[in-house]
């Protein structure tokens, strides 16, 4: 079992970003060790997750404020698939020492804020 990523919190009145975890979990299970491919899958879901965002303020579904937290909710969902994949297919460390904990630190840039 992947070790999670437990910082991000519940982002209030959020869209639905419509990514659906699992499938993306899924997706980039499929060839875990071949990067193009995670690459691809990652790229397609924010890619396409990001057309709906757009699609929906177009249309006037969603106003700047909705759309902006629309977006961060969907980069969250992203990295936050990255974080799994990463741990569960690149991070072989059960017990890790000190020395080989991993973090994964935010520093801002996708409108978290």
């Amino acid at each position: 079992m992947p070790r999670k990523l437990l910082s991000i919190p519940d982002r209030p009145m959020a869209p639905d970003t419509g990514l659906d975890a699992a499938k993306l979990r899924a997706d980039l299970s499929v060839a875990p060790s071949d990067r193009t491919a995670v690459l691809a899958v990652l790229s397609e879901a924010l890619e396409a997750a990001t057309a709906r965002a757009r699609e929906r303020f177009g249309r006037g579904r969603l106003d700047g404020l909705e759309t902006a937290r629309l977006i961060a909710a969907i980069h969250d969902a992203v990295v936050t698939a990255i974080w799994d994949h990463a741990m569960e297919h690149e991070v072989h460390l059960s017990n890790p020492t000190d020395a080989e904990r991993v973090a994964l630190v935010a520093v801002g840039g996708y409108g978290r804020g």
